[in-house]
């Protein structure tokens, strides 16, 4: 990649059919594949990341609206389009229709590179008005609550300055007005965590700006935050596995558990606590990651599965563990998966048949001469025994 380039930040969202083919949904909705080097400065403090784009549709943020219709969110222009529930056709609902004239050049490890998009317009906090909008970002957290709103945190975007860097501003959308609310945390970017005490709400406490967090709805309606890549301590960017529990009545956050500070490893994040598989624990925590998996079971548990990280040795890449947490009595329990990333930096895959499948980390390939065609062709549907 020669010189600089534009990186363009959106903010789209869908609301579709089921029965409406997911390739009719504009193609700007996903990340085009990529793997880059950012460099913000933020606080006048630099730190670098690197951020990996996952192929089209893998890393679209997904709000569940109902058995009949679902909401997306994805990478945008500050832009919102609605699709009715006619197949095929769309409604701009908010936001930007045009690539923002604000651009911000960051010098880069390599090369210089132009980040351009829409600042965000917060209005006042805990205010809906018809002028308020996100600034433009990708690979925030979002949520549907039991009313049916929908919440979006953080992400690598624009704050209210035009300037880009790791987000930690939580707003809600109402579908009914319209309408979007900022309700927590800052309107500038780069911005520590602010912990408070263990397991205790308070007005105060937020979690840091952050990119790629995994996240949940409990049965209450709460929202929970787990992870991510982004700020822990002033200035120090790095691997996270805090995990949040923001509460939709009260409007407070509670810090539930994992690490509050850098620790011996630094950005590379604090290693997992496993335990005895099967077996749930206090002490048990994953270890720092982004971009994991995640699903909530019938009985209202939190699963994570995988994601870029910090085995239980320190050694950070690809992982495959699967992990199950109860809200109710606030343990993590390991699954299944292997607590190392191995000597690839990355855990070979076992298939039903008892073939391998080993990704190669360094060429991003597969060797799967084991598998039959149609195995090759269709890589893996993987389903957990729980």
């Amino acid at each position: 990649m020669d010189g600089a380039f534009q990186s363009r930040r959106f903010l789209m969202s869908a609301k579709f059919s089921p029965s409406v083919d997911l390739a009719s949904v504009p193609a700007s909705l996903y990340d085009a594949p990529a793997r880059h080097s950012l460099r913000f400065a933020s606080e006048r403090r630099l730190f670098s990341t690197a951020l990996s784009l996952a192929p089209a549709g893998r890393r679209v943020a997904r709000w569940l609206r109902s058995a009949a219709t679902a909401l997306l969110m994805g990478v945008a222009l500050g832009a919102a389009a609605q699709a009715q529930t006619a197949p095929n056709e769309w409604t701009w609902m908010g936001g930007s229709s045009t690539i923002s004239s604000n651009c911000v050049e960051i010098q880069g490890a390599l090369f210089e590179q132009t980040y351009c998009g829409q600042p965000g317009t917060y209005g006042t906090l805990g205010t809906p008005a018809a002028a308020n909008i996100l600034g433009g970002r990708y690979s925030a957290s979002s949520w549907t609550d039991n009313s049916g709103n929908l919440w979006v945190f953080g992400g690598n975007g624009f704050d209210s300055t035009g300037y880009p860097g790791y987000l930690n501003d939580l707003w809600e959308f109402s579908p009914l007005t319209n309408q979007w609310v900022w309700m927590s945390g800052a309107n500038t970017a780069g911005q520590a965590s602010v912990y408070g005490t263990l397991g205790t709400p308070a007005a105060g406490n937020v979690p840091g700006g952050r990119t790629y967090a995994s996240s949940w709805t409990d049965k209450s309606g709460n929202l929970w935050l787990f992870g991510g890549y982004g700020y822990i301590e002033a200035g120090v960017g790095g691997y996270l596995n805090d995990l949040w529990e923001f509460n939709v009545s009260t409007k407070q956050w509670a810090w539930m558990g994992g690490s509050s500070t850098v620790g011996t490893l630094g950005s590379e994040g604090s290693a997992g606590v496993y335990g005895t598989l099967g077996t749930a624990a206090a002490g048990n925590i994953p270890g720092s990651r982004y971009s994991a998996s995640v699903w909530t079971d019938s009985k209202g548990n939190f699963w994570l599965f995988g994601g870029i990280g910090t085995d239980s040795t320190g050694n950070q890449g690809n992982l495959n563990d699967l992990w199950e947490y109860s809200p109710s009595s606030n343990e993590w329990t390991w699954m299944g998966g292997s607590s190392t990333v191995g000597p690839d930096l990355s855990q070979p895959g076992v298939w039903n048949r008892g073939h391998t499948c080993l990704r190669q980390y360094s060429r991003g390939t597969l060797r799967c001469s084991q598998l039959d065609r149609q195995q090759r062709q269709f890589l893996a549907f993987w389903r957990p025994r729980i």
